[in-house]
């Protein structure tokens, strides 16, 4: 997985309002920005 993939879910889960583990960032970060989005 791209860093750069990762390190952008993991800023959009701090802006959620909750942090995440690094196995769920590389999940959503497989899954897309769009489709952790929705």
């Amino acid at each position: 997985m791209a860093s750069k993939d990762i390190q952008l879910m993991a800023h959009l889960m701090r802006r959620a309002g909750f942090g995440a583990p690094y196995e769920e960032l590389e999940e959503r970060a497989a899954k897309g920005y769009e489709a952790t989005v929705e």
